[in-house]
């Protein structure tokens, strides 16, 4: 009988500090695919709000309590990250997707020029603020983007392109240092 060895998605590319950036993985706990059935979001927002006290995001927005966070994720769907849905989420199709994202946050001076180099997106904290998402492209890996406290952009990642965007943030993380160290 053959035997897997679970290896982690991103190797050892990360946690990694060029100049002033910082680039992790946090532990996003549990990733949950929410879907309203049609005409049924008026109950699922009450279920979710009773569940974390939160209801259902507007589009482009994510909505947190505690450890929970629910992000848009596209037309009539949203992706909880952090603790389990509650056992059934009534009106809703739910999905399991914790090993099929990885989470990755960068943080500190020199965010948006980096993932200016990457992301075709204006993401300066007046255009794209705390509590926003946005599904987009990081270089030609699929990406959302959550804007956290701070500096931090948290970056969901198809767990099979972790390491080619690990690869690319990299790179641009070392542009941005290089520049800096030149305006010095």
């Amino acid at each position: 009988m053959v035997e897997l060895i679970a290896k982690p998605a991103l190797g050892q590319g990360v946690p990694l500090r060029i100049g002033r950036l910082a680039l992790e993985a946090p532990d996003p706990g549990v990733l949950s695919w929410i879907a309203p059935a049609p005409g049924r979001q008026g109950q699922l927002a009450a279920a979710l709000r009773a569940a974390f006290g939160f209801g259902w995001p507007e589009p482009g927005r994510v909505l947190g309590a505690g450890a929970a966070r629910l992000a848009w994720f596209g037309p009539g769907q949203g992706m909880l990250i952090g603790p389990p849905p509650p056992g059934r989420l009534a009106g809703a199709a739910l999905a399991d997707q914790s090993d099929a994202w990885v989470l990755l946050r960068l943080d500190g001076c020199g965010v948006e020029d980096a993932l200016a180099r990457l992301v075709p997106l204006d993401l300066r904290p007046g255009r794209f603020g705390r509590g926003q998402v946005a599904r987009s492209l990081l270089g030609r890996v699929p990406v959302v983007l959550l804007r956290g406290p701070g500096t931090a952009v948290d970056l969901l990642v198809p767990r099979s392109m972790g390491g080619s965007a690990v690869a690319l943030l990299r790179r641009a993380m070392a542009i941005v240092a290089a520049r800096a160290r030149q305006a010095e």
